[in-house]
């Protein structure tokens, strides 16, 4: 593969990158548990290294020098950060944030360290409504560019 875009896991890895930024971990520790976790990247290089999670954050729009902690703020039962219910759904983030932002999901938004986190209420019951959402906006997709 030429470029990480174009790998069949990317929403995932991007997903997976973000969950461990918001836990507060350095490039480098991120590097060291995707490395761990078998990901690999596009090219090159058979592992990740701090520099290349940098390039992976600052693709979400995020300062990667700047860990936003999760685990700062009181979480309620059942609750996720948009990046690790992504990571749960093996969808997007941004595709989550859109359903967020339509009044699909029940979330309130909390700050840790001075940067706003997502909570995302989601049980048994409602991760199953998700992930039927998923593979039916999935579907649709797949109808509509055949026609």
């Amino acid at each position: 593969m030429a470029r990480l875009e174009q790998l069949s896991y990317y929403p995932q890895l991007l997903a997976r990158s973000l969950a461990l930024h918001e836990a507060g971990n350095s490039h480098g520790a991120i590097a060291e548990q995707l490395n761990a976790e078998g990901w690999q990247p596009a090219k090159r290089r058979d592992t990740f290294t701090a520099a290349m999670v940098g390039s992976l954050l600052a693709r979400q729009g995020l300062s990667p020098s700047r860990p936003v902690p999760s685990t700062a703020v009181g979480r309620e039962a059942d609750e996720w950060t948009l990046p690790e219910l992504a990571y749960e759904l093996a969808m997007p983030t941004v595709t989550l944030y859109r359903w967020l932002k339509q009044g699909k999901l029940k979330a309130r938004q909390e700050t840790a360290a001075g940067h706003p986190i997502w909570l995302v209420q989601a049980d048994a019951a409602e991760l199953a409504r998700l992930k039927s959402w998923r593979a039916e906006s999935r579907h649709l997709g797949k109808q509509g560019a055949s026609t």
